[in-house]
């Protein structure tokens, strides 16, 4: 089975949402795209621990639990207020992780949490029965498809690159949209 994981980066576009196949993994802000798109996301993934801001994880959760996909989110979590009036068919699934604090080899079945949600999300779909993993919006860099937030530990997202390359077979590529 195929999962397509889907990132934030400055490629990311409304129309590349709209052509995705089914078992999609979103992360983050993906839901700063909704008012361009009808697309929504069948996984979304919440993973930052510990540095996070608990105002936007709140914003966050309560964005995505409108939406009606199964919500995974870091066991860190446990214990913040999950939406309120979610969508009746939002899900949540807790998960554990490594405490990631430095690099080391892959690790199945304990999520590996050394890297980005990127790289969190496609240990997820491999879980769930992906054997095959396409990456969408990827981009690698600082930058997101919302302009006003930059990622600020772009070393973190190189190396996280490279441990998901060596480990997944994977397809990085952008589509082509006509």
């Amino acid at each position: 089975m195929k999962a397509i994981i889907i990132g934030n980066g400055p490629s990311l576009t409304p129309e590349l949402l709209e052509s995705l196949g089914e078992n999609t993994w979103a992360c983050n802000r993906i839901w700063k795209m909704f008012d361009k798109t009808s697309w929504r996301p069948k996984n979304y993934v919440r993973a930052e621990l510990p540095s996070y801001n608990e105002q936007d994880v709140l914003n966050d959760l309560h964005e995505m639990g409108k939406v009606g996909c199964r919500l995974w989110l870091h066991r860190g979590f446990w214990g913040m207020n999950e939406p309120k009036k979610p969508h009746p068919d939002t899900g949540f699934e807790y998960f554990y992780t490594c405490k990631g604090i430095e690099e080391h080899d892959w690790h199945l079945p304990l999520i590996c949490g050394y890297g980005t949600v990127v790289h969190i999300a496609a240990q997820l779909a491999v879980q769930q029965g992906a054997d095959e993993i396409e990456f969408v919006g990827c981009d690698l860099g600082t930058k997101h498809f919302y302009p006003e937030e930059v990622f600020i530990n772009e070393k973190l997202a190189k190396r996280a690159n490279k441990i998901l390359k060596g480990n997944v077979k994977a397809t990085w590529r952008k589509r082509n949209i006509s």
